[in-house]
């Protein structure tokens, strides 16, 4: 989605990206030799890398973190609090199962209330931010080791990816090259995992 608002894409994003695949697609309609498969597959990459870099982070501020993947249309073009937020459970920076972050206070009213699960966010170079728990004082980490790990507290700043979700205004977390925070809490599980 092209616009002006926090994980929309600048105008035009859309139609340059468009324009790369095809001209991809058009090279791979003739017989390809190694290089010009190799050169086309660079320009899509390239392609691709602009087109993220098109997407419109949110301004550094203090922010909830709300899951947005299990609303219908209507709950994700109001906003409502129907799902869950990303708190921090403990002041711990251990690795630990229970120093890690979490997700709760589900259809919460009065979320302002919980200082846990209110997040400084800081730009940084790219589409990473730094998100630090007004809470705890602790930065969300990104030192993933395998998937499914917990997502813990770290003392010290981590970078945090910011990608286009599959709904307007939302983006996923994106921990490292391989590993994003699920975006649906689990109803057994509420531990923040990979």
């Amino acid at each position: 989605v092209e616009g002006e608002d926090p994980g929309d894409f600048q105008a035009g994003a859309v139609a340059d990206l468009n324009t790369a695949i095809s001209d991809a697609e058009a090279v791979a309609a003739g017989t390809l030799l190694f290089e010009t498969y190799n050169k086309t597959m660079k320009d899509l990459d390239d392609a691709y890398e602009a087109f993220n870099a098109k997407l419109i982070l949110p301004e550094d501020g203090i922010y909830y973190i709300m899951s947005q993947s299990g609303a219908d249309q209507e709950e994700r073009a109001d906003n409502s609090p129907f799902a869950s937020y990303v708190y921090a459970q403990s002041t711990s920076t251990h690795r630990d199962v229970n120093a890690g972050l979490r997700w709760g206070y589900q259809n919460e009213s009065d979320i302002q209330y919980h200082a846990d699960a209110i997040w400084i966010l800081k730009r940084g170079e790219g589409n990473t931010v730094t998100l630090k728990n007004v809470y705890t004082g602790l930065y969300m980490g990104n030192d993933q080791e395998n998937l499914s790990g917990f997502v813990f507290n770290s003392a010290e700043p981590a970078n945090i990816g910011l990608r286009f979700a599959r709904y307007e205004g939302t983006f996923n977390l994106v921990l490292s090259d391989k590993y994003f925070a699920n975006t649906q809490p689990s109803k057994t599980d509420r531990r923040l995992v990979t």
